[in-house]
């Protein structure tokens, strides 16, 4: 009796752990932007290509997306797709916003709605391909069915 308590509560304990290191890749990209957008205008140096810094505010806000998505528990990313989805949009929208206002206090920077736009655009891009792979695998597929593990008596 004591040992399945002591086993219960380190699989509890592990399942508090693994959900919590679910956050670790958004931190992680929300940390890069605020990094990013801490730099001086003049010390950036990006190829002179027209709409290059567009692109790259859509590529790293559908990476913050996609490290969204990820922190998502699976069960509930498969059962409420469409709200999820939409909140990743949300959350990828807003703090695309905070780090534009941010921007305005960094000599150099200016904030910009086109970025904000972008920064949008990137995380629809990735919640639309996350959305499209949804809808091309079966539900069987992705959460196993319990009436296929039981076995029917004849």
């Amino acid at each position: 009796m004591r040992g399945n308590l002591k086993r219960l509560q380190a699989e509890r304990l592990d399942h508090m752990y693994s959900r919590r290191l679910r956050y670790v890749p958004v931190m992680l990209v929300m940390g890069i932007i605020f990094f990013l957008s801490q730099q001086d205008g003049s010390n950036l140096i990006l190829p002179d290509i027209a709409g290059i810094d567009k692109l790259a505010h859509g590529l790293i806000y559908a990476v913050l997306a996609a490290a969204a998505l990820f922190a998502v528990r699976p069960d509930v990313r498969v059962r409420k797709s469409l709200r999820i989805g939409a909140l990743v949009i949300l959350f990828c929208l807003l703090y695309g916003m905070t780090d534009e206002y941010h921007q305005s206090f960094i000599p150099g920077r200016c904030p910009s709605g086109w970025d904000i736009l972008a920064d949008t655009l990137g995380a629809m891009a990735t919640v639309l391909i996350w959305g499209g792979f949804l809808k091309t695998k079966s539900p069987q597929r992705i959460i196993p069915s319990r009436r296929r593990d039981r076995k029917s008596v004849v």
